[in-house]
């Protein structure tokens, strides 16, 4: 047999299978990671309409998980993805053997039975589902509701729910920005008042799956 086929790059086909192993064990440690993270986000902000003392508090969801993404040093997204896909997977649900990118897509299968039973059909011929076989999987689902403040950043974005924001508040902002906005058209860049600050710059979006 050739070198070109006994080899994966620069490493044998042994050493390639052995590296396979090492790098499943670190992808599953690293999925329990992040389904804590997510399970953890859950805690402090649960999902959905009538979650009770969520709505009472001084703090949105927005602000509370943009708190939590700061003081363990993540992207809010993450942290939002992460909250997410662990509402769409009660802990008894999640394969082991299947990355958490795996999770995030099938997550989108709106129906929770079929959602259940699909990340245990595996592929035919496949041990483990790949990313390509889970999206063709999720191919015909609606896809997640974008979160307001940042456009998706990938052909393939694992996206969460809106955060609750103040009709009232967003319009004063708009009605507030009005005058500075008018005032920028009548004085050409230089000879008129200097601009103020814009608001706090929006977050990058953490590239999905």
């Amino acid at each position: 047999m050739s070198e070109e086929f006994e080899n994966v790059g620069a490493v044998s086909q042994l050493r390639y299978e052995q590296i396979i192993a090492e790098l499943r064990s670190t992808a599953g440690r690293l999925t329990q990671a992040q389904f804590t993270i997510g399970d953890r986000a859950l805690e402090i902000e649960p999902m959905g309409p009538g979650s009770g003392p969520v709505a009472s508090t001084a703090w949105s969801v927005e602000q509370s998980l943009t708190r939590l993404a700061k003081d363990i040093g993540l992207p809010v997204t993450t942290v939002e993805q992460a909250r997410w896909t662990a509402s769409r997977w009660p802990a008894d649900r999640r394969r082991k053997t299947e990355s958490f990118t795996v999770h995030q897509v099938l997550a989108r299968i709106d129906d929770d039975a079929e959602r259940f039973a699909a990340i245990d059909d595996l592929p035919s011929g496949n041990t483990h589902w790949t990313l390509d076989d889970a999206r063709r999987r999720v191919g015909s689902q609606t896809k997640m509701p974008i979160p307001h403040r940042a456009p998706p950043a990938s052909p393939d974005p694992v996206l969460t729910e809106p955060m609750t924001t103040s009709a009232g508040h967003r319009r004063s902002e708009e009605e507030s920005a009005g005058p500075h906005r008018n005032a920028v058209r009548r004085h050409p860049q230089g000879t008129g008042p200097a601009p103020r600050p814009e608001g706090p710059a929006q977050l990058v979006h953490d590239p999905g799956p």
